[in-house]
């Protein structure tokens, strides 16, 4: 019995480990405004900066990448090195679940210009609708 108990408590630690890690920890714009989001099938497109030894180190070739800013997205958990890989996944997501809503969380002090490539690419793979994520200011 108690080797049940044991197995059970190691497998909701490992559960409510997992759903912590869902997403990148990020330090979101702040807003008074807006609402707590409410579907249930949520894309998540997480914008970071790159650590300068990684954009020093592996230069996209032309043509390839995020242009001069160099962001690093995170489409749940998995890089995305590309707007074209971006296109492609959000296209498949939304065919196979139109409903999806797509989220975009992207570091409060990260410039537009940085922003804009991922969300170029998220409309060109036919998400109508964008939602920025931001933290409640009190």
């Amino acid at each position: 019995m108690i080797d049940v108990v044991m197995c059970l408590i190691i497998f909701f630690l490992l559960v409510g480990k997992l759903a912590t890690d869902r997403s990148a920890a990020l330090r979101l714009p702040v807003s008074r405004e807006g609402e707590v989001e409410k579907a249930s099938d949520i894309l998540v497109v997480s914008v970071t900066r790159t650590p300068p030894a990684l954009a020093a180190a592996a230069p996209p070739p032309p043509g390839v990448g995020w242009g001069g800013s160099v962001p690093s997205v995170l489409v749940e958990d998995r890089q995305i090195n590309d707007a074209g890989s971006l296109e492609r996944l959000v296209r498949t997501r939304l065919i196979e679940r139109p409903l999806c809503v797509v989220q975009v969380r992207a570091e409060r002090d990260l410039p537009y210009g940085a922003v804009r490539p991922v969300l170029g690419a998220l409309a060109r793979g036919g998400a109508k609708t964008v939602r920025l994520a931001l933290e409640r200011s009190r």
